[in-house]
C-alpha cells in the first residue's frame, strides 16, 4: 500500500494518543485503561501535571468512544509522529523508533517551504529550530495535509497553511512510497516496461500459453495477461505502478 492511501484510510478513523504507533483499539480487553496509563502514569512529569494530563486521557478516551459507537474497525490510535512511524516501520523503512524532531533531523532532507509535493513533511517547531520540533503532519497534494491533529481530532485532513508550518523536509525512502497510481498503457513502452516483463518472469508470471514473457520492453496481450494473473492471484487492490524518477524500476505494491 502506498503511503498516501494508509493516510488516508486513518483520516476521521483513528483517535490521537501520546506515543501511540498504530494499536488496534479493538483488540485491547481494557483499551480506556490503556489510553489512560499513555496519557498520564507512563509521562515521567506525570505528578507535576496530574489534573492536565487526567484531562488528556478523557479527551482521547471520549473521542475513542465517539467512533467505536459509529462502528469504526480496526480502530487506531496514533500520536503525530507514530502515524507516520507505524507505515515506515511495517514497510521497514526504518529499524528504530523516531520522534517528529529524530524524523526530520535524521531522516529528511530539508527542503525550502512551503511543502508542494505529496509525501512531503511538514514540521512545527518551538523557536523555529529543528532540536524544537514537537510536530508533524504529512503534505498529500492539492492544497491539503494529513495529521494527527491532538486528542480531540483524532487523524484528519485539513488545509495546509505554510504559516503553521516552520519546517518541510523530505523522507527520500518514504518518498518512493508516494507515487500516483499509474495506469499502463502503450506509452509506458522503454526501459521501465522492461523492468517489468523481467521482474514478472522472475516471478513466475507467464503469458496465457504458460511461455515466460518476452522481454522486449512493450505493453502487448502476453505482458497484460501476465499481469492478469498477478492480480488474479494476489489481493484485488493490488496496483502496478511504474516509477521513472531517477532509476527506472517498476514497483509492484499491495
Amino acid at each position: 500500500m502506498d503511503y498516501i492511501t494508509y493516510l488516508m484510510q486513518q483520516v476521521d478513523r483513528a483517535i490521537y494518543v501520546r506515543g501511540a504507533q498504530g494499536e488496534n483499539l479493538l483488540a485491547m480487553t481494557d483499551a480506556r485503561g490503556w489510553i489512560r496509563t499513555m496519557e498520564t502514569t507512563r509521562r515521567s512529569d506525570y505528578a507535576q501535571h496530574t489534573a492536565e494530563y487526567d484531562r488528556n486521557a478523557e479527551r482521547a478516551i471520549a473521542l475513542y468512544e465517539q467512533r467505536k459507537g459509529a462502528g469504526i474497525s480496526p480502530l487506531r490510535a496514533f500520536d503525530c509522529s507514530g502515524l507516520t512511524m507505524h507505515y515506515a516501520e511495517e514497510y521497514e523503512l526504518v529499524d528504530k523508533d523516531y520522534n517528529a524532531s529524530g524524523i526530520y533531523r535524521k531522516l529528511c532532507a530539508a527542503i525550502p517551504a512551503p511543502a508542494t509535493v505529496r509525501g512531503q513533511l511538514v514540521f512545527k517547531s518551538s523557536d523555529g529550530k529543528p532540536s524544537t520540533i514537537y510536530h508533524m503532519a504529512t503534505y498529500v497534494g492539492n492544497g491539503q495535509l494529513v495529521e494527527s491533529r491532538g486528542r480531540d481530532y483524532g487523524v484528519i485532513m485539513r488545509a495546509y497553511n505554510p504559516d503553521e508550518w516552520n519546517h518541510v523536509g523530505e523522507w527520500p525512502e518514504l518518498m518512493t512510497c508516494c507515487a500516483e497510481p499509474h495506469k499502463l498503457t502503450s506509452a509506458d513502452n522503454g526501459e521501465g516496461m522492461l523492468a517489468l516483463q523481467r521482474a514478472l518472469n522472475l516471478l513466475g508470471y507467464t503469458d496465457e500459453d504458460t511461455h515466460p514473457l518476452e522481454e522486449d520492453g512493450k505493453l502487448g496481450g502476453r505482458t497484460r495477461s501476465a499481469l492478469e494473473e498477478l492480480i488474479r492471484y494476489n489481493l484485488p487492490e493490488l496496483k502496478i505502478t511504474l516509477i521513472t524518477a531517477g532509476p527506472v524500476w517498476a514497483r509492484v505494491e499491495k
